[in-house]
């Protein structure tokens, strides 16, 4: 098959001429009156008319180049409409053959997969309940250019890191292994599991520190009430010890002066009552 363009394409003209110095220079004189004009509210409508005229020009400009360019095109819109065509041709076979390689191609990544989770039952050994398939997975994998040997190592190599990981958070004698130890079988990244345990014991530092904070402020409470009980006990002794002479007054006070005696009485540890 050839590709023939039986139209004579040195025939379409390489440029529309037309007479555009003239015109500019037409228009340049047309125009500079306006561009140095300056509206005020009595030349309102004289400046509206002169934008009108303006506009009108404008028009006649936008429309000549409107239809000189759909002459152009014409052509050209048709020379496409029947190219899409011929392709519409050929499109059809190319998806039919596309499908089918589709499908295949399917087929083929679906006995892949199947062999790869093989290798992965008989590779992770102990991780299998740990570590679930999907955590390892690697979607190019499937792809044509990766072995499954090349697979087979990659998963030697995962189970080498999870060995190694295991043994040292197991080192460090954390009183967090078992968080540290999900941590790494969550990322499978043993700096992140370190991470874990450092911000574990600044933060069980930090709770220690307040209940440490709030025993001695317990501690501080209990003692402060227990001398305030002891000097209590102390000042009722002696007032026990002391002869205690009986007064029979009368007193007269203002409320104030009430309130003060009241205040002495107590604070001194003086026993006083009604006189009936």
């Amino acid at each position: 098959m050839e590709f023939i363009i039986q139209t004579d394409l040195q025939a379409f003209p390489a440029m529309i001429e037309y007479n555009h110095e003239e015109l500019k220079a037409e228009l340049k004189k047309q125009v500079e009156k306006y561009n140095s004009i300056v509206v005020t509210e009595d030349t309102v409508k004289e400046s509206k008319a002169d934008k009108a005229k303006l506009n009108r020009l404008k028009a006649v400009l936008e429309d000549k180049r409107k239809e000189i360019k759909k002459q152009c095109l014409q052509p050209y819109e048709s020379f496409e409409k029947n190219i899409k065509e011929l392709i519409a041709l050929i499109e059809e076979p190319i998806q039919a053959i596309d499908s089918q390689l589709k499908e295949i191609d399917s087929k083929k990544k679906e006995e892949k997969l199947k062999e790869i989770q093989k290798l992965y039952q008989d590779s992770i050994g102990i991780f299998k309940d740990l570590i679930p398939f999907e955590k390892i997975y690697n979607s190019k994998w499937l792809n044509s250019t990766s072995k499954l040997s090349d697979i087979a190592l990659e998963m030697q190599e995962i189970q080498t890191t999870l060995n190694n990981g295991l043994q040292i958070i197991e080192g460090l004698n954390s009183e967090f292994e078992q968080e540290i130890k999900d941590k790494f079988l969550e990322t499978l990244d043993i700096s992140k599991a370190l991470l874990e345990n450092t911000r574990l014991k600044a933060f069980r530092e930090k709770q220690r520190a307040i209940e440490e904070q709030k025993t001695k402020q317990v501690k501080k409470f209990l003692e402060e009430k227990q001398q305030r009980q002891a000097e209590q006990k102390q000042a009722e002794q002696k007032q026990q010890e002391v002869h205690l002479q009986v007064l029979d007054f009368r007193v007269w006070v203002t409320p104030e002066q009430m309130r003060l005696l009241k205040e002495f009485l107590i604070r001194n540890h003086i026993k006083c009552g009604r006189v009936e």
